[in-house]
């Protein structure tokens, strides 16, 4: 059984990573070319679109962002926090799982991953994926 207090962190993560993957979706940083900041305003109004909750929509416009940034992790989160609303749970671990191997050091990442596995059931391997988000977590905050 999980500690509580850690438990309250890893969903404290959670919440700051879906509002980071809504609310600041922006480009890669190797990516500043027009096509780039083309991505990032998509981003941008997919997220606006979440937090509306017009989510087909938002889904829509993530992926006609990833089309143009395929490895960019706040949008792939945001995708993945858009499919859970829409309880589309095995999609959003699948883009949550494309997020943490585009950054494998993203705690956000893993945190929304692990959600996600404990929705589908896996508490195993949710509480793995919360364990790598925390110590990725700690190892952030030294």
């Amino acid at each position: 059984m999980r500690d509580t207090g850690i438990r309250v962190l890893l969903i404290l993560m959670l919440v700051g990573g879906v509002a980071l993957a809504g609310c600041t979706a922006q480009e890669s940083t190797n990516n500043t070319s027009a096509a780039g900041k083309d991505a990032a305003t998509l981003f941008t109004r997919a997220g606006t679109l979440g937090e509306q909750g017009n989510y087909q929509q938002a889904l829509a416009t993530y992926e006609q962002g990833l089309q143009i940034d395929p490895n960019n992790v706040e949008a792939l989160n945001g995708k993945g926090a858009t499919l859970r609303a829409l309880g589309r749970d095995e999609e959003a671990l699948a883009a949550f799982t494309r997020a943490t191997e585009v950054d494998p050091t993203s705690a956000p990442s893993w945190m929304n991953r692990g959600d996600a596995l404990e929705r589908l059931g896996r508490t195993g391997e949710a509480d793995a994926a919360y364990k790598k988000a925390a110590d990725l977590d700690s190892t952030a905050m030294k």
